[in-house]
């Protein structure tokens, strides 16, 4: 079972391979009873879970099901250089607070890898954020601080910062 909110994210899911895709948000209720009612053998998740409004309210519902996790969230030093450079806060959750919120797991295993990305310019590396889905969808950047992006950037590189948890 895929889910996510994103419906262009779903479609990343081969068709062939009898995956049923769910278009739902990790912020309500429902979406929690659906993975109940489905009970796969096990719950991964490649960053969707980051955009969670509330996450130590998610991670409860999964621990709640009793099932194995192997789960990855991008945290708040994703593109930290370029967050200061506009003047921006990250839109997700920083790496305390999935610290934090994984608490309710009890004991499980966590990693957290830090990753640079390299680009030829700045405008690259404005054109993978924009296509990648990696932004959340969010426009957060007004015309005149991507120009001073642009311009002021210091790096040839994005930094992203993933914290990686898996149930034992």
């Amino acid at each position: 079972m895929a889910i996510d909110f994103s419906e262009e994210m779903l479609s990343e899911h081969p068709d062939e391979c009898g995956v049923v895709k769910a278009a739902l948000d990790f912020n309500e209720a429902n979406t929690f009873a659906r993975i109940k009612d489905f009970m796969p053998d096990a719950i991964v998740s490649a960053s969707a879970l980051q955009w969670s409004t509330n996450l130590a309210w998610a991670f409860e519902r999964i621990a709640a099901l009793g099932i194995p996790f192997s789960l990855a969230l991008f945290t708040s030093n994703t593109f930290r250089t370029l967050h200061e450079t506009a003047g921006i806060q990250s839109p997700i959750h920083s790496h305390e607070t999935i610290l934090k919120a994984a608490e309710c797991f009890g004991s499980c295993d966590v990693d957290t890898g830090r990753y640079e990305l390299s680009f030829e310019n700045t405008r690259d590396m404005l054109y993978y954020i924009k296509r990648s889905g990696v932004s959340g969808g969010d426009a957060q950047l007004s015309f005149t601080q991507v120009r001073r992006l642009i311009q002021e950037y210091p790096r040839d590189c994005l930094e992203f910062e993933v914290v990686y948890l898996g149930s034992r």
